[in-house]
């Protein structure tokens, strides 16, 4: 059974994706990690817009790394989980399970209104460098973030980021997230990205106070 080539990164992300370069239309001019700040109780449906984004990397030979950076496109040989082609249609099946699943077990009181952006964007370096130490700090994952939505902000295709309370980046390869060691004896992929949540906090953790 293969792995998916494929996963999803949630990011929240403020109006500074970098500290050195401000975006032209601000992502969250200031909000605190949403997800540590206590919420009252909701008597009506909780609606939440997430903008979501298709990335891939410069394409490689890393053997190091689950595939060569792109989205696989081909058509299947085999069963197997999460087949390809990894396309727009794919990725937009897996938001509407993720919007869902949430309405299923939240019994409707929350609501994920998913928008998927019409555009796979190329980020500027290869999918080991956006790869965080096992044992170290996610500066990687976070500059992931950065030049995604640097590039998604240029591109004028989102004119108003600001309706939007989650972000999803869906990027190209297997996601670090299942531990092979115990298996296999070895990690055949030590530099996949694993998936992650970031919030501002995180952010001001990678950039420092410059970090709004």
């Amino acid at each position: 059974m293969r792995l998916a080539n494929y996963f999803l990164l949630l990011l929240l992300l403020p109006g500074n994706a970098h500290p050195a370069s401000q975006m032209s239309h601000p992502v969250m001019v200031s909000r605190d990690d949403a997800f540590f700040a206590a919420r009252p109780y909701a008597t009506s449906a909780d609606t939440i817009d997430v903008l979501a984004v298709m990335v891939q990397f410069q394409q490689d030979n890393d053997i190091r790394t689950t595939g060569d950076g792109r989205f696989d496109l081909a058509a299947p040989t085999d069963p197997i989980i999460d087949a390809p082609p990894h396309n727009r249609q794919y990725a937009g099946d897996h938001l509407r399970f993720l919007a869902n699943y949430y309405q299923k077990v939240s019994k409707g009181r929350v609501i994920v209104r998913p928008t998927l952006i019409d555009s796979v964007f190329t980020l500027p370096s290869l999918m080991s460098v956006y790869s965080p130490p096992k044992s170290g700090p996610n500066t990687a994952v976070g500059n992931l973030a950065s030049d995604t939505w640097q590039l998604v902000d240029s591109s004028g295709l989102v004119p108003d980021f600001s309706r939007y309370r989650c972000f999803i980046i869906i990027h190209a390869g297997a996601g670090r997230d299942i531990d092979l060691v115990g298996t296999l004896g070895y990690d055949p992929t030590p530099l996949d990205i694993p998936s992650l949540y970031l919030g501002i906090n995180a952010f001001r953790e990678f950039y420092g106070q410059s970090f709004p």
